[in-house]
């Protein structure tokens, strides 16, 4: 076999990779232009090669032509806009490529930029080479907003980078509308809608292949959802974490109702953290669980070490609605929670009440570490847990739990049976 490396980096610091060829007993022609190669010059380097390893030089129609050697391509990177697809198709060509093979490098390459951009060295730089020495102000990366469009494979791969700045990484979640552009784009297979009407993003949504689950809080809003023709709903109960509905029914109440009223699949969620409480959930009705609280007092969850420490420590009681005129909250009772039901207790408009909630104060609280003036946000089932696994280990002792709940009871709806 022959095949001919046409990108003009490959080897260029190890050749490890050449020797792995070699031992397979492949032969190969490499690309001594140190750059991307024209047609004429694809054609010369690839004859008689039966594959190649390509850059971005044009592998067109009349480059395949002529090579009646070739059945394979294989891509260095991502994009695939210089090879003809389609011809190649017709020519019974494989054409393939290396999604992964760039992403680690795009993203050093991007936090590279990020830190250079912050600590304005082209400016330096230029200032330097032309004779002048001017001291710059910098700025620190750490506690910036960082915002990620795409979060594909080299987003999240940026992001993992950030973290150990102290980055909050965020995906511009109050342009909807952006938002919703790039998960239309990137066809995300499922997402996971809330806090407004299912009618405005369902349809395109699934226009894009989509499917779509819409959490809600009541039957009112499960029925309007089914009609709005979503996939899926998701009933929360308000034992939940973070925002809640006004209604203010349990999750033990919820589920059976909603069941009661959508022919949908049915996903439980508020104060189900253990593989009993998914059981119990099934029982109710519900074919699917959503777990936040459990996977955000877990080893990977970007809270801070401060707040789930606090939270795997809290006990029945330790966390009450609040916030009620502007959007009910489940908080921990810290300090922020005492001002706020002090406020309330005294008649506070929404206005005070927004006032005194300002901006940033969950990040501060449940990402920062404030304990004292923060936000926190968490749910019920916070005082069942006690240890922070890893988000694996949730799910598998969860599962595990489930079944031998569930052998459990059929064990005594049997041992029933036989006493009657």
């Amino acid at each position: 076999m022959k095949i001919a490396i046409t990108t003009s980096s490959f080897a260029r610091y190890s050749d490890e990779p050449l020797k792995l060829l070699e031992q397979a007993g492949v032969e190969y022609v490499m690309n001594d232009k140190g750059r991307a190669l024209t047609e004429e010059e694809a054609i010369q380097i690839l004859e008689g090669c039966h594959g190649v390893a390509a850059g971005t030089e044009p592998l067109t129609k009349k480059v395949m032509d002529a090579l009646p050697d070739l059945k394979v391509i294989s891509r260095c990177g991502t994009g695939m806009d210089n090879v003809d697809r389609a011809y190649a198709a017709e020519k019974g060509i494989e054409v393939r490529n290396t999604p992964d093979g760039p992403t680690l490098a795009v993203a050093e390459l991007t936090l590279g930029l990020i830190l250079t951009l912050l600590r304005q060295v082209p400016h330096q730089d230029r200032e330097l080479r032309s004779g002048v020495w001017k001291k710059r102000m910098g700025n620190l990366l750490h506690g910036k907003n960082v915002g990620i469009v795409g979060f594909g494979k080299i987003g999240q791969a940026v992001a993992h980078l950030l973290e150990p700045f102290g980055v909050n990484v965020a995906l511009m979640y109050r342009y909807a509308e952006e938002i919703m552009g790039v998960i239309m784009e990137e066809r995300v297979p499922a997402v996971f809608t809330s806090a407004g009407s299912p009618k405005t993003w369902t349809a395109r949504l699934h226009e894009a292949g989509c499917k779509v689950a819409h959490v809600i809080s009541s039957t009112k809003f499960a029925l309007k959802s089914q009609q709005a023709g979503v996939d899926a709903v998701v009933a929360e109960g308000f034992e939940a974490g973070g925002h809640n509905g006004r209604e203010e029914t349990t999750t033990m109440v919820l589920v059976p109702r909603v069941r009661q009223a959508v022919a949908i699949p049915l996903i439980a969620a508020g104060g189900i953290a253990t593989g009993r409480g998914m059981l119990a959930a099934f029982a109710l009705g519900a074919e699917g669980i959503q777990m936040g609280t459990r996977f955000a007092l877990s080893e990977e969850s970007s809270a801070s070490d401060a707040f789930k420490k606090l939270c795997i420590g809290l006990q029945e009681g330790d966390t009450m609605l609040a916030l009620k005129k502007l959007s009910p909250t489940r908080l921990i009772r810290n300090d922020f929670f005492r001002a706020v039901e002090e406020a309330e207790n005294r008649g506070a408009t929404a206005e005070e009440l927004q006032q005194l909630l300002g901006r940033g104060r969950s990040k501060r609280g449940i990402f920062e570490g404030d304990l004292t003036d923060g936000e926190l946000e968490i749910g019920q089932a916070a005082s069942l847990i006690r240890e922070l696994p890893t988000a694996g280990q949730i799910v598998r002792e969860t599962v595990a739990e489930y079944e031998a709940g569930l052998q459990e009871l059929v064990k005594q709806a049997t041992n029933c049976k036989e006493e009657i």
